[in-house]
């Protein structure tokens, strides 16, 4: 038996299939690239303190660029504003002068585009006064990855020197930063201030100590987990020894979007948002009657939303106010490896006459899914004032 060719009719059918399935995948929209996730920006901290300058440190997860821009007093003038010298890192180290002796100033950071302005309360920090230029006294060591032989670069190294014989300065010194570069790092002890920046450090060589770790972003972190204090050396200057990191980077707890208290008649109400919550345990709010520190404790409000980069939106009425009364919070977020960052202060001032209450807690997740783990810290939570709501995907 012979095969017969297809008549011309099925040929055509076949060949105006084809040619509309070439046309529907010609009409078809390029796939997309996959999107880059923006950094999650962390462990900011404010060092070096003088009258006109001061350094700006932070960490992100991936790697990116860094600027700092920093305003007046009031939140509302930019002053200054810098740029770190190194991109695609993930270390961030911001020299930024030209500031006013003995002035407040509030600064905020930037990297890849996403903004941590401390919840939009931007970081307070105050200059120092005018001193003499400070004699010479440095130590230096080398910094290396995990490996033991591959030097660093880009590391930032921390310390701060501590009062022991009472003789000198007393307590502990602010912190100083250098960055690491090709593996080497060095700082002028005689350069370091008080904590207040008001004086520089005096110290006994030999006697009094000196505390130093090392950050090194996505190649870990050295000195960090356990404290490394040594006695300063009695003669200076002076090698300390190396750091190797230990290639583990430190978790990121939050990436808060905002931070505010609103003054009501009855109460005062807190509120912040998150865009991130990785590896979030919860949030401690605390409360004080001025700006100057966190004094009493209110609440521990669980993650709803840990481990994920969802985010969640939350809320605390404090009852317990007095009229005319302002009040100043802070929001401290908690990782699961037990790493705190501080946010705030933000304040408000109860508006109107009203009895004093016991704080009280109510919870009301949104529509969207909360986790298993979200729900079981949910019931095991203080039950204090607190409402949060699952946020959806964008």
């Amino acid at each position: 038996m012979t095969s017969q060719a297809p008549s011309l009719a099925i040929r055509r059918v076949l060949g105006t299939m084809m040619l509309l399935a070439l046309l529907t995948m010609m009409a078809l929209p390029a796939s997309a690239a996959p999107s880059v996730p923006p950094p999650r920006i962390g462990y900011l901290e404010i060092t070096d303190v003088r009258d006109t300058s001061f350094f700006i440190s932070w960490v992100t997860d991936l790697p990116s660029d860094g600027t700092a821009n920093c305003y007046d007093a009031s939140n509302t003038n930019l002053v200054q504003t810098a740029t770190d010298d190194a991109t695609g890192v993930t270390t961030h180290f911001v020299p930024i002068q030209g500031f006013s002796p003995s002035t407040t100033y509030r600064c905020e950071v930037v990297s890849g585009g996403v903004v941590d302005d401390n919840g939009g309360a931007r970081y307070p920090v105050t200059t120092g006064p005018t001193l003499l230029i400070p004699g010479s006294a440095t130590v230096d060591g080398d910094v290396y990855k995990v490996d033991g032989a591959t030097l660093v670069d880009y590391a930032l190294l921390y310390l701060r020197l501590i009062d022991s014989d009472g003789l000198g300065s007393t307590g502990s010194s602010q912190w100083a930063v250098a960055r690491v570069e090709g593996g080497y790092w060095q700082l002028n002890l005689g350069n370091i201030r008080t904590a207040d920046a008001s004086a520089y450090f005096t110290y006994t060589p030999g006697t009094d100590q000196l505390e130093y770790w090392v950050q090194g972003g996505a190649d870990g972190t050295w000195g960090r987990t356990i404290e490394t204090t040594i006695v300063i050396p009695g003669t200076l200057p002076a090698q300390l020894g190396d750091a190797t990191l230990d290639g583990t980077p430190l978790p990121f707890a939050v990436t808060l979007n905002s931070f505010s208290a609103t003054g009501q008649t009855n109460s005062i109400l807190v509120t912040w948002d998150t865009a991130s919550e990785i590896d979030t345990l919860g949030f401690n709010l605390y409360r004080a009657t001025d700006s100057a520190a966190p004094q009493d404790l209110l609440v521990f409000v669980p993650s709803q939303a840990p481990g994920s980069t969802v985010g969640a939106a939350y809320s605390y009425e404090d009852l317990d106010v007095q009229v005319g009364q302002t009040y100043f919070y802070w929001l401290e977020d908690v990782d699961l490896a037990g790493a705190t960052t501080l946010h705030g202060p933000v304040s408000a001032t109860v508006q109107t006459p009203t009895a004093v209450t016991l704080s009280s807690v109510s919870a009301s997740p949104s529509a969207g899914a909360v986790s298993l783990v979200g729900a079981l810290l949910a019931l095991l939570a203080p039950l204090a004032g607190a409402t949060w709501a699952q946020r959806r995907r964008p």
